[in-house]
């Protein structure tokens, strides 16, 4: 059998390196968003203000202390974000009850006349097994074959794995390129440090001339051929478009951790994407994956590199390779960008909360580097909402902490602690947290067909309880986790690998031993301030569980277990039979 061309002849596509300033005022959001955005901030900061007045007049009753201060300065941002993200659910809830649907809902396409526009499929991989990314490619042909569109697609995967993995990854490549009816190229790219082109903008460089479109997956997603095909048509018959942004639907959960998950993401998420929309309008942000971008549009766009690093933190690279500098500098040049929620467009999560903590850490980085263009021309507030998302899961992580290690302070050298306003404080800010969970709830319920999605009312609520439950006792695990990884990051270069997905518990242990030493060092105030260590006393079991928890969410088995019990089994969506009919290796 003749062995097949590893990369196609080169077609190149120039990239500016620089972007006329004048093409800042290409964009500007209508007033009614600015309005919208006003009132959201608004809302958070009325709430962040009288929170937080109220606290500090209480701290202040019994004289100037330590801690009177700090307290109400840690709070406040937690409140104004709380707040945000609360205002933020409800405008997306009144959206949906109003419109009936999802207003980001968009039906499978099939184009008006041949589909002449060309697709290039662009599949990241760097260091994930082999066998399993280029199964779901097969899976990915399969469905396309059988949408009869795939005359006008072709695959490329761009690997940034390490040479130990080369010879996996060309394997799997051989064996699926001789027997795909679709052509597969695979193309090495080797980034340093010191390199500023990432592997998608060293691909437009060389190929980007002889393809009008380009779907950027991860290594973990996967795309019905109905879908990629109704997403080329779109942008076949708007050439204004420069960016369809799909929202993928969470898929293939085996682990508990992702079965919880994958139930979590398709409960809430709707009404997540529901709000962003009603404030963001056409300025959708790139999220880096299960995406379709004009090729013409990102050479002109985003060719400018970031500005230069200083210090351990060496992030020079173009701005296209931190993902939401890409919708704002596409619509910097004029382009519209939109988020499209429609069946077909799927991920696989993290099977394990240290491998999720992994992936977090990466687009952290990539978020970090986002900074230095935050001040660009065009760069907009919507745009970079993945970002600012990222940077306040991370800040609040940090500022929780910093909370607690006040708040214990407080207790060890103040007499009175204000017990009552610290109560009211702590549940009035979970409720805020809580409610857009509460508010995606009720949508489910109210629905006869969501409801059937879960299993019925009553397998909605067993697995709505087991949800709450699993994320209150692993809050504040995230919130030590998140706060180590942005100090290491931060302050060095090191930066974990994902792991095996059944680690021995010793391992686990030798890993969070820093959590149960914190969980273990909170029980101190148990002798000088009874009260206010049962109010911590969620905390103290979550960190001091935090091997086992993490151990128990990791084991498939009892994934398997929670399925037989009736959690988490609303799972069987339109157009998913991709994941479970074509997930076969045809490469073997």
């Amino acid at each position: 059998m003749t062995r097949p061309p590893l990369l196609p002849l080169e077609s190149p596509l120039d990239m500016p390196g620089q972007v006329s300033q004048v093409m800042a005022e290409a964009y500007r959001p209508p007033r009614y968003l600015i309005v919208r955005r006003a009132a959201l901030l608004g809302i958070a900061l009325v709430l962040a203000i009288a929170a937080t007045s109220a606290f500090a007049i209480a701290l202040l009753r019994d004289g100037w202390q330590v801690g009177d201060v700090a307290l109400p300065a840690l709070f406040f941002p937690l409140f104004a974000g709380a707040g945000f993200g609360c205002a933020e659910a409800l405008a997306g809830f009144v959206t949906m009850v109003a419109q009936g649907k999802h207003p980001a809902f968009v039906p499978l396409l099939r184009p008006r006349g041949d589909l002449v526009a060309r697709t290039a499929v662009l599949v990241s991989i760097c260091d994930q097994d082999a066998d399993a990314v280029f199964t779901r490619i097969a899976a990915m042909i399969r469905s396309l074959s059988r949408a009869q569109g795939y005359d006008s697609f072709c695959f490329f995967v761009l690997s940034e794995s390490t040479d130990e993995k080369d010879a996996a990854e060309r394997g799997a490549w051989e064996k699926l390129a001789v027997r795909s009816p679709v052509p597969v190229y695979y193309r090495k790219h080797s980034p340093t440090l010191s390199d500023s082109v990432d592997g998608i903008t060293a691909w437009v460089r060389s190929f980007g001339g002889g393809y009008d479109h380009m779907l950027i997956l991860d290594a973990d997603s996967l795309m019905s051929g109905r879908a990629m095909i109704g997403l080329a048509a779109i942008m076949q018959e708007r050439p204004s478009i420069g960016l369809l942004q799909t929202v993928p639907t969470i898929i293939e959960g085996r682990t508990l951790f992702q079965r919880w998950q994958q139930f979590a993401d398709r409960l809430y998420a709707p009404l997540s994407t529901a709000g962003i929309l009603w404030w963001s309008g056409q300025e959708a942000a790139f999220q880096g994956t299960n995406a379709m971008i004009r090729t013409r549009a990102y050479a002109q766009s985003c060719g400018a590199s970031l500005p230069a690093a200083t210090g351990k933190l060496r992030f020079e690279r173009t701005a296209s390779s931190s993902d939401p500098a890409v919708a704002s500098l596409l619509r910097w040049r004029g382009w519209e960008t939109h988020i499209v929620v429609m069946d077909g467009s799927y991920r696989e999560w993290s099977p394990t909360m240290p491998d999720q903590a992994v992936f977090d850490r990466q687009k952290l980085t990539g978020r970090l580097a986002l900074f230095r263009l935050s001040d660009a021309p065009g760069f907009s507030v919507s745009g970079s909402m993945p970002m600012l998302r990222t940077m306040a899961a991370y800040g609040a992580s940090l500022l929780w902490l910093a909370t607690l290690g006040m708040v214990w302070i407080s207790a060890m050298v103040r007499r009175n602690m204000p017990m009552g306003t610290l109560l009211w404080m702590t549940i009035s800010l979970l409720l805020l947290l809580w409610l857009p969970k509460v508010l995606a709830t009720v949508w489910t319920m109210v629905s006869g067909e969501r409801r059937g999605q879960f299993g019925g009312g009553r397998a909605t609520l067993r697995s709505l309880s087991a949800e709450w439950c699993l994320s209150l006792l692993s809050a504040p695990v995230w919130m030590v986790s998140r706060a180590i990884d942005l100090a290491e990051t931060l302050l060095s270069e090191f930066c974990r690998k994902q792991g095996d997905h059944k680690p021995p518990m010793g391992e686990v242990m030798a890993q969070y031993r820093w959590y149960l030493a914190f969980g273990l060092l909170l029980l101190t105030l148990i002798p000088r301030a009874p009260i206010l260590a049962a109010w911590l006393s969620p905390v103290m079991l979550s960190l001091i569980c935090a091997p086992w928890l993490v151990k128990w969410t990791a084991d498939p088995a009892l994934g398997v277990r929670a399925g037989r019990a009736g959690l988490f089994i609303g799972m069987a969506l339109p157009g998913s039979r991709i994941s479970a009919d074509n997930l076969s290796p045809i490469y073997k």
